[in-house]
């Protein structure tokens, strides 16, 4: 495993890797969901994270502890909302499985004081309280005394609470814990930032945060260039397939490697957004 990618995997836009990623696969995965040989159906039962999330959970550098809200009172709350949080308690479980040890789900599905006190603490938003017992659903990620809370989860958003779970996980990620470094990066690539920052006119005069900005929004464009290739080499796979040119196994085979490879290729892109912004940050700090 590349030792670099623990410590320098930043994932300052992973909106953009979450939501470019999700189009970019959008085709292989209906593709191969209509088009490819049926997997077995223990599989289907399980739940499949996006590449963005995959991105996300193994860039972790540190164990971070994500706190699951399910206080709902049945005589309060519908049959259907309590089956959309037992949806997200296997969406929260998949994450912890795919997270290696870097992610410790910790549940409150017992309506008490003291689970009560603990969700207004994380900023969980309650409801239904002229009902009954008070109801929180909610979500908060937590690392080394830094935080983000999903007041409220809805199942009217239920197809987005993927992607905006791994934005919460990847901003506590990016927060720098009180007392240490803004960025721990190996003296090498640390030294080929600064070489690719100092070559950037446009960063000479920005402070930090415009400087992080145009770092950003140029990751961004090699991440639409990555995705619209992904795209590209998806598509015209597909028409091979309805051509008949080729057999679906080994369509469905070569979608998964272009597959790979161009998430292979958003890592890379955000390794290096880490290492530029780490140089960028340290080289405003000198010049004050």
């Amino acid at each position: 495993m590349n030792k670099r990618q623990p410590t320098r995997a930043r994932i300052g836009l992973v909106v953009g890797v979450l939501f470019l990623a999700a189009l970019g696969v959008g085709a292989f995965q209906y593709f191969r969901a209509a088009r490819a040989p049926k997997v077995a159906a223990a599989a289907n039962e399980a739940i499949a994270l996006s590449p963005g999330t995959g991105a996300v959970l193994n860039g972790l550098k540190a164990p971070i502890e994500i706190r699951f809200y399910s206080l709902l009172d049945p005589a309060s709350t519908s049959e259907s909302l309590r089956a959309f949080a037992e949806r997200v308690n296997r969406l929260l479980g998949e994450y912890e499985r795919a997270g290696n040890g870097n992610i410790r789900v910790v549940r409150f599905g017992e309506i008490s004081d003291a689970n009560a006190k603990a969700a207004a603490a994380d900023g969980i938003s309650s409801f239904n309280r002229d009902k009954g017992d008070a109801c929180y659903l909610g979500i908060t990620a937590a690392r080394d005394g830094q935080k983000e809370s999903m007041p409220e989860i809805s199942p009217d958003w239920e197809q987005a609470l993927e992607s905006d779970l791994s934005r919460v996980v990847a901003r506590v990620n990016e927060m720098t814990p009180p007392g240490s470094t803004p960025a721990n990066v190996g003296a090498k690539e640390l030294a080929a930032a600064q070489k690719a920052i100092e070559a950037n006119p446009k960063l000479a005069s920005a402070s930090v945060e415009q400087g992080t900005q145009i770092l950003r929004d140029a990751a961004m464009a090699e991440f639409k260039a990555a995705v619209a290739d992904m795209q590209n080499q998806t598509a015209a796979a597909e028409q091979r397939l309805s051509q008949g040119s080729a057999p679906a196994s080994e369509i469905a085979n070569e979608i998964q490697k272009i597959h790979a490879e161009q998430t292979a290729k958003m890592q890379e892109i955000t390794a290096r957004l880490h290492d530029e912004m780490a140089a960028l940050t340290r080289n405003k700090s000198a010049a004050h």
